[in-house]
């Protein structure tokens, strides 16, 4: 069975994606990475994390997505970046779940301060 999908056709959408995506990442890093205490006050109201974790993901959390988000943009480990990327977004994902089953009303500080 052939492809239906020319291949010029999906490589503009990978590079689309690409663009997209690393932009997205690169934007929330950029938006929290001068404001860590908020960052960590927003992982804090998770309740999920000791509170001696809370600080060092705050702290490292934007530097990752910028640099996933710059690989992921240039196209350079791309599929490094992707697969780490994804891997943030499954635990974010259970953690916010987790927050959700909990009844917790809580800011997910995706995009820095104040993003609900």
């Amino acid at each position: 069975m052939r492809n239906s999908i020319p291949g010029s056709y999906r490589r503009l959408a990978d590079v689309a994606l690409r663009i997209v995506l690393g932009a997205v990442f690169i934007y929330a890093g950029v938006m929290k990475i001068g404001h860590p205490q908020q960052l960590a006050d927003s992982i804090a109201a998770f309740e999920i994390l000791p509170r001696t974790m809370v600080s060092p993901l705050a702290l490292g959390l934007p530097p990752f997505e910028i640099a996933a988000g710059l690989l992921l943009l240039i196209g350079w480990l791309r599929r490094v970046a992707a697969l780490a990327l994804v891997i943030a977004m499954a635990i974010f994902s259970a953690a916010l779940l987790s927050a959700i089953l909990r009844g917790l009303t809580l800011d997910c500080g995706c995009f820095g301060a104040g993003s609900a």
